[in-house]
C-alpha cells in the first residue's frame, strides 16, 4: 500500500479495543479481565510467527494480509466480538469472508500458553494462503499435524506441544492419518495433533524443513499420503 502502511478493517461492529503491530491488529471488548498488556504480548505472539513462517520459512502471508493488517479477536469479550466457541482458539472467516483467528480470553491471559496457540492457529491461515488441499476429512491430519509442528518452530525453547503425544503412544492401532471433528474425551481426539512426531521425523531424516514446505507448495491432489 502506499506509504508502507497496512490498512485497518474490522468485521464486527462497536469493538472499543485494538492493539495494532505492523502486520496484525488484535481487538477486544470491555467484558472478561483482557487488559492492553495482555493484548500486546497476543500481538507479539502473532508477528513471531509471522516472522518464522512468512519471513523466514518463505511460505505465502495469509490472503488479503498485503493490505490489511490480520485480525486477531479475544473472544466473548463483548461489545461485537465473536465468540471463541469454548476452543482455546480457532482460524477461519469473519462476516466479511476473510481470514482471523479467535483466541479464548481466559487463554489470552496466560502469554505463555497463548503464544503456542497464536502460532499453531496462524500457521492455519497460511495453510490457506498456499491454496492445498482445504478443508477436507482426507487432509484435516496433516492440517493439524503440521501446525504443532511449526509451533516448535516458533518457540523452540518451549516443548508445550509433547502434551499430545499421548495420543500416538496410547493409540497404536489407529492409522497415521485419523482424524475426528467429534469430542469424546479419549485419546484419539488429540491423534491428529500428536501426527506432529511424524512430521518431525520426516524434517529430522527427509530433507528438513524444505521438505514439509513442498508438501504445501508442491502440493497435489487432495491426499497429504
Amino acid at each position: 500500500p502506499p506509504g508502507g502502511g497496512k490498512e485497518v478493517r474490522n468485521a464486527y461492529s462497536s469493538i472499543p479495543n485494538v492493539y495494532e503491530t505492523a502486520n496484525f491488529a488484535v481487538w477486544w471488548g470491555p467484558n472478561g479481565g483482557v487488559t492492553e498488556t495482555h493484548a500486546a504480548a497476543l500481538a507479539d505472539s502473532f508477528e513471531d510467527s509471522w516472522t518464522e513462517q512468512v519471513d523466514i520459512q518463505g511460505y505465502p502471508y495469509p490472503l488479503g494480509a498485503d493490505i490489511y493488517k490480520f485480525n486477531v479477536y479475544i473472544g466473548d469479550t463483548g461489545g461485537g466480538t465473536p465468540s471463541a466457541e469454548g476452543a482455546a482458539g480457532y482460524f477461519y472467516e469473519d462476516r466479511e469472508g476473510q481470514p482471523m483467528v479467535v483466541i479464548d480470553r481466559q487463554l489470552a491471559q496466560i502469554p505463555s500458553s497463548a503464544r503456542l496457540t497464536a502460532a499453531h492457529e496462524f500457521f492455519h491461515a497460511v495453510q490457506e494462503a498456499t491454496g492445498s488441499y482445504g478443508f477436507s476429512d482426507q487432509a484435516m491430519w496433516w492440517h493439524e499435524a503440521t501446525a504443532n509442528w511449526m509451533v516448535d518452530h516458533v518457540y523452540p525453547d518451549f516443548a508445550g506441544n509433547i502434551s499430545t503425544l499421548y495420543a500416538i503412544y496410547t493409540r497404536p492401532e489407529f492409522p497415521l492419518n485419523y482424524f475426528t471433528w467429534s469430542w469424546s474425551g479419549l485419546p484419539e481426539d488429540d491423534h491428529a495433533y500428536a501426527a506432529q512426531l511424524f512430521v518431525t521425523y520426516l524434517e529430522e531424516n527427509h530433507g528438513g524443513a524444505e521438505r514439509i514446505q513442498e508438501t504445501w507448495l508442491d502440493a497435489e491432489g487432495t491426499d497429504p499420503l
